[in-house]
Formats: structure tokens, sequence, C-alpha cells
């Protein structure tokens, strides 16, 4: 990760001046739903094997609202996988 300390800090919105909230450790999975500028907007569970029911889009756009956690992290500090 970008911060050197083995993940990425979480952040309330997309930008360095947001607060940070949280930290997600290398190797967890996150579903990337939205994306402004250098940043992305993830979802992610708080316990292995939760469904956090982001398998599609919602229309019109709104913030996530579901049972898992989600926050805004750079876009370089993550990789996509497939699978």
């Amino acid at each position: 990760s970008a911060d050197g300390v083995g993940g990425v800090h979480m952040r309330t919105g997309p930008s360095d001046e947001h607060l940070v909230f949280g930290f997600l450790g290398d190797g967890n999975k996150v579903w990337m739903c939205s994306h402004e500028g250098d940043w992305v907007g993830i979802v992610y569970p708080s316990a292995k094997d939760e469904s956090c029911e982001v398998g599609r889009p919602i229309n019109p756009e709104q913030a996530y609202q579901g049972k898992c956690k989600s926050g805004w992290v750079r876009e370089s500090d993550i990789k996509p996988v497939t699978g």
C-alpha cells in the first residue's frame, strides 16, 4: 500500500481534507462503487462471508446504506481483481 504500513486509511470523503475514520488492511476485498478524481468510494464486509448486496447499479445513484462498511480510498492504493 502507498502508506507503507500494510493497508490504507479510510476517509469519509474523496480527499485528504476528509476525516480518517478507519484502517483497512492489505488483502481485504472491496467493491468499488464510486469514482471521483483520484479517489474511489468502496464498500467492504465487516465480517468474513458477509454479503454487501452491491452486485448491481442503483438508479438514481445514492449513498450506500447497507449493513457493510463504506468509505473512500486513493485509487492508487487498491488493485482490481476478478472473481
